[in-house]
This record gives C-alpha cells, structure tokens and sequence, in this order.
C-alpha cells in the first residue's frame, strides 16, 4: 500500500498496518499494472471491516514493474555511450548547420563591419561565439540560478509530458500490454 497511496489516520499503528498491506502479488508477464482506488478500499476492508474509509485523488494508479538484473557497471557503461553518442551527434548538428549557412563567411563579414580589418581568421568573434552558444544553451536549460527559485527547465517539461503521455497511453491501453 505505501508505495501507492498516502493513509492518515488518527491511529499511528493502524496507519503503518494499513501502510504495510500487500495489494497485489507481482506479476512476470507484465512491465505495468493499473490498480483501482476500489481495490483498494476492498484490500482495506477485508482486514479492517470496521473503519470509515474517505478516498481523494485519482481512481486508478498506474505501477510500473521494474525487475532489473543488469548490475550498476553495465547500466553506467550504457549512459556513457548513449551521452557520448548524443554528444557527438549534437556537435555535428552545429557544424552542419554553420556549413550551410556559411558562418566562416559571416563571420568574416561581421567582424570587418565591427573593426574595419580583413581577415581569415577572426578568432575573437569565433571564439567569443563559440561560448555563447554553450552559455545560451546552459541559460536556455535553467542551469544557472538553481539555489533561488525551483523553475523547470524546457526540457524538464517536454520529459514531464512524454512521461504522462506514456502513462496514459498505458492507462488506456491496458488490455493491449
């Protein structure tokens, strides 16, 4: 039960007892389980006839099944390569983008605009480029000013709404899985 629900109760023993009740047994052939607030009350009720059960929130919950035998050293190799893969991919997602636009070339053209020089290289507007598109990206995300207000990131969002989307998804979809 207290991996699902909350209980309060006037009665500390009978809140952790309640707390402690086994709702379902663990089945292999699924990733999750939808579990009704019903359920529930008829779990609670089988044990305890005499309480007056209040119920608010959701009517159904959505447990995933997560039975992992991989150890720690496999999972951590994996994110590495997936965050290197990403990485990479990114990067040469920029360098394709500032090779179709040209951007040596406009950065030439920007750079005799400010100073009034030619050159080949003009390192300083690169460079000073270069750490703008990092320190963009790290502004874009919310990584600064973390201690202050708790403000999700964008993509702490989009992460937020493709989860829900799967859960409901799942919710909907039960007699599919």
């Amino acid at each position: 039960m207290k991996d699902i629900a909350d209980v309060y109760c006037e009665d500390v023993n009978l809140q952790k007892a309640i707390l402690d009740i086994k709702l379902i047994k663990t089945p292999n052939d699924k990733k999750f389980v939808k579990i009704s607030v019903l359920e529930v009350i008829k779990k609670i009720e089988s044990e305890y006839k005499e309480l007056n059960i209040s119920t608010f929130g959701v009517d159904e919950v959505l447990v995933d099944i997560n039975i992992s035998d991989s150890n720690k050293f496999f999972q951590l190799i994996k994110v590495f390569l997936i965050s290197l893969i990403l990485f990479i991919g990114a990067g040469l997602a920029i360098i394709n983008f500032h090779a179709d636009v040209n951007m040596e070339k406009s950065h030439k053209i920007i750079y005799y605009l400010i100073t009034g020089e030619k050159t080949d290289k003009p390192l300083t507007l690169q460079i000073s480029y270069s750490l703008g598109i990092g320190i963009g990206m790290a502004i874009f995300l919310n990584q600064f000013g973390k201690q202050g207000k708790k403000e999700p990131s964008p993509l702490e969002i989009e992460m937020y709404k493709y989860k829900k989307d799967i859960d409901d998804y799942k919710m909907n979809n039960k007699n599919k899985s």
